[in-house]
């Protein structure tokens, strides 16, 4: 192993999380009643920016069915750390949740953490369909509109910014499509 010190990863600096768990291990770990108290030194152990091991944590915490409590718990500390902690966990989810989205938004201004929200927002799951991808974003639109009038200042500024952007990219994502549909006519009819 000495003579392999130039791998990436290694034995003594990596340990790989399952991927795969029985029903009956998820449910005792997920359900017990110390879970979240067991997996604190876990979430300590986060980082408020992209790691290998954030991401292992979240994706092994998501897994199991248990990463809502943890980001939750996150989010309650309230603190710029926690707060960038919470919103790279949702990684592990792949299409962010908008409402516990809001909930990051609603605490903090810092500038990376309202970033990688955006991106999580921006992420879509399988589409369908020509338009796939406009509807997406307008279902996001029509979504973040109900927080349009929410208490919150920082909250209010950040939907109307946002909703503006998922209409703009939703009507231009329909123009591109219908280009595309022209020319491939073109190219058909000859």
């Amino acid at each position: 192993m000495k003579s392999r010190r130039t791998r990436l990863v290694d034995e003594n600096r990596y340990n790989a999380v399952p991927y795969h768990f029985n029903d009956e291990l998820v449910k005792f770990i997920s359900q017990h009643p110390e879970y979240v108290s067991k997996i604190t030194p876990w979430i300590d152990r986060l980082t408020p920016e992209w790691s290998v091991q954030t991401w292992e944590i979240s994706h092994f915490l998501q897994r199991i069915g248990g990463l809502s409590p943890i980001i939750s718990t996150l989010i309650g500390r309230g603190d710029e750390t926690s707060l960038a902690k919470a919103a790279y966990s949702l990684d592990a989810f792949g299409q962010a949740d908008i409402k516990t989205c809001m909930e990051i938004i609603r605490r903090t201004d810092n500038e990376n953490t309202i970033s990688h929200i955006d991106g999580l927002l921006y992420s879509t799951e399988v589409v369908m369909g020509e338009y796939g991808i406009a509807e997406s974003y307008e279902s996001k639109a029509k979504t973040l509109s109900t927080y349009l009038n929410d208490p919150s200042d920082r909250v209010k500024k950040y939907a109307k910014r946002m909703v503006e952007s998922f209409e703009a990219s939703a009507k231009s994502e329909r123009q591109r499509t219908e280009e595309g549909k022209q020319l491939r006519k073109l190219d058909f009819e000859g």
